[in-house]
Parts: C-alpha cells; structure tokens; sequence
C-alpha cells in the first residue's frame, strides 16, 4: 500500500458577532410584537430579543444568506433555537472589508415564524384546513436570491440561462441595491402535518414566500456637546446624544436614545425607552432607567431593556458607577411578585469588578446571582429577592465576569 501526503489547508475565521447576551438588538420598525407568554404577559415585548431567552443575542441560527449587493454586504439569519415566542429571521448589513457589523450590535428583523405560543396555533387553526396537529414550534428553513431571475435588463427581457450560467447569477446580483433584490424563503410548520399533509406523506405542512428588504436609512438626530462643561437634555424622539470633553451631564428623555460620553467625568442617563448608555474615559455615571408614574406611584425601568457600557469595553482608565436603584426604588422591578420579569432589565457591558461598581438599593441579603458560562466567558444574572415567598426579580445581568464575583465585593454599593 503506498503512502499518503496530507494536505494542511490554512484559514482564517472571522467572527462576526458573540453568542452572548447583549451583543445584537434587532432594529423592529415598531412591529414584530412577541407572542403573550410567562415572559412577555402582557404582549408589549417585541423581537428585537430573544423573548424566550430573555436576552439581546443571536441564538442558534440555522439558516445563513449572504447577498453582496451594490449597496453593500448583508447577511439574512434563520435561527431554530425552539423558541416558543416564535424563530427570528432577520439581517445583519456588515462591512465589506472587515466582517463586522456596520452598526456594533445592531440587526434588522424581517419575520417571526410561528413558535407552541402562536394565537392561531393555540387556536388550533391551520392555513390548510384539517392539518393542525398540535401547538409546537415553527421555523425558517433558508433564503433564497432569485434576483437574476425576476429582473429585467434595460430593453425589458430576462436575463437568459447563458447570462446566468456560472458566475453569472452573482454578477447580475452584485447590479442591484438590497432594496431591489428579490428573495424566496420557506417556514416549516410543524404543528399542521395532519390531513391532506399527512395523506400525500410529506415531511410536514409548510409555506413558500417572496420577499423584498427594505432597511430604514433615517438616521437618529444628534445632537452634539462642546468641548466645556455641557447639560444636555434629549426629546420625545429617538436621539444621539453625545459629549466632547467636560464633565458632562446628558439625559436622553423620552424614546430609544444612545447617549455617549468622552472625556471627563460624566453623568449618563438614558431616560424612558430602550436606550443604550455608554461611558468612555473619566469616572462615569451610568443610568439606563426612566421614571413613571402610574397611580400615583413612581417606578424606575418598567417596561424597558436597557444596554449599560462602561469603559472596560474601550481599554479605557476609570472607574464608572452602574445605578440599578435609589434608597427608594429598585429599578427594572416589573411590580409582580409572581413572575422573574425577564423582559425588563439592563445589560451591563465592560464592567470591571476592580475598579467599577453597581448601586443597588437596600442591602445584599435581598439580592442574589446566577451564573452562566459559555466557553471562556462568564455571565451573572442579578436577581432582586425582595419580597418573602416572591419570584426572583431579574433586574440586569451583567456580561464577562468572574465567577468568582460576590455581592459582598467592594464592586457592589448599597443605599
């Protein structure tokens, strides 16, 4: 028998995006609402996070489109991770050069399939009469870019099989902006492979569909501090607001904000909505809840998912504080003793326990963490317990820690 070589084929890999908890938030248009579940009661959560996860993170994606357009490179995701709030299909435009994407955390969702909560599911109700088999989850199963098969040239004919043949496809493709490209995607309903499915034995019930991808490209308003010692103070609207060098004080007010200091020491606070608060160099003060009042009573967090950056996260110098409650309020509590209230919370990024602390009302007795690792890095979700005999209230979890971490360390301040 002769010898063999082997043949060591080198590569590169570049990682896109972590599997980890705060590293994407789909964009959702003001649509994609979450079906009503023990983690979204009241239906207000969207699909701009995992709802069964209760996190802001790609999980599990199964499907995987890359189009090159004129415009750009974009990436269309199918996840299967048996969410029961429905699979996410969505896309991520990354840079051409890099891999990264364009916009740092940030997708666009496209559709949700189905998911055992799906109304019409519950309902026992299947798009082909007599096929509903149970209320189970349903998923994407791909896209597909016929693009080169549906446009026309400039005399209005269709590209030929010669034209397409090859490389040819992806040359056509590469002529169209993202927004003109067409796409076929497939949904594999589980739940309706009874009747007329199951009498033709097929594999399961299931839907064909066209679709186009229209990204929003209305940018935020920003609005820019100077080089002294600013007070800034956001809208209604959804807004940048950034500083320049100063201590500076921003508050980003009502609506979906990212608010961003500099040099200096700063005081950050994201307001009401979904906010992104991020410190840079100089002992930072970070705030992602709003105040609310209801009834006469005053609530901080309620109904929203914050992202809470400390300087850790840019090699910087400083020690930057993390304010999860006052003496009087305990922020991102939803108000019901029975449920964790996952769907609120802040996610906290480059925090280092070394230098850098969360405020938290009242004492550490009332609080506990639950820690979760995937490969090298370490998660812990804070947890309120205050209430007897209540359901642990998550409040936040914070992002790369050491499993070591203690709610007796320095890291941790109480009022």
């Amino acid at each position: 028998m002769g010898q063999r070589s082997i043949r060591i084929i080198g590569t590169n890999v570049t990682r896109i995006i972590a599997g980890v908890d705060g590293s994407l938030t789909l964009e959702t248009g003001g649509k994609g609402k979450g079906h009503i579940g023990p983690n979204n009661p009241d239906g207000t959560l969207t699909h701009a996070t995992h709802l069964e996860d209760g996190e802001a993170r790609m999980d599990q994606p199964d499907g995987l489109q890359w189009i090159k357009a004129s415009d750009g490179d974009y990436l269309i995701v199918d996840e299967d991770s048996g969410n029961d709030y429905g699979e996410r299909k969505y896309v991520l435009p990354i840079d051409s050069e890099t891999l990264q994407l364009e916009e740092e955390g940030t997708g666009y969702f496209l559709a949700s399939a189905g998911g055992s909560l799906n109304p019409r599911a519950t309902a026992e109700v299947a798009a082909i009469p007599g096929t509903f088999t149970r209320a189970t989850s349903s998923e994407f199963s791909g896209s597909w870019n016929v693009t080169h098969l549906v446009q026309t040239k400039e005399d209005g004919s269709f590209y030929t099989q010669e034209e397409i043949a090859g490389t040819g496809a992806e040359e056509i493709i590469q002529q169209y902006s993202l927004e003109e490209q067409t796409l076929i995607g497939v949904v594999q309903h589980r739940g309706e492979s009874s009747g007329i499915i199951e009498e033709r034995q097929a594999d399961q019930g299931g839907q064909i569909f066209m679709f186009n991808i229209d990204i929003p490209t209305e940018e935020a308003e920003e609005i820019l501090g100077t080089p002294e010692e600013d007070s800034i103070t956001g809208t209604e609207d959804d807004e940048l607001l950034r500083g320049l060098s100063g201590d500076d004080t921003i508050f980003g007010g009502a609506g979906d904000d990212r608010v961003v200091g500099s040099s200096g020491n700063d005081l950050l606070e994201g307001g009401t909505g979904n906010d992104r608060v991020t410190g840079s160099t100089g002992d930072d003060t970070l705030i992602g809840a709003g105040a609310a009042f209801e009834d006469g009573v005053i609530s901080f967090g309620q109904g929203e998912r914050d992202i809470l950056v400390g300087n850790r996260g840019f090699d910087s110098t400083g020690s930057d504080t993390f304010i999860l409650g006052i003496a009087s309020n305990v922020f991102y509590d939803d108000g019901d003793s029975s449920t964790r209230g996952q769907g609120y919370l802040a996610r906290i990024l480059g925090f280092d326990a070394a230098d850098d602390t969360i405020q938290l009302t009242g004492s550490s007795d009332l609080y506990s963490l639950e820690f979760r690792s995937v490969g090298d890095t370490t998660d812990a979700t804070l947890i309120y317990n205050g209430e007897p005999g209540a359901v642990g209230e998550v409040i936040a979890r914070i992002i790369d820690v050491n499993p070591e971490l203690s709610l007796t360390d320095s890291a941790f301040t109480f009022v």
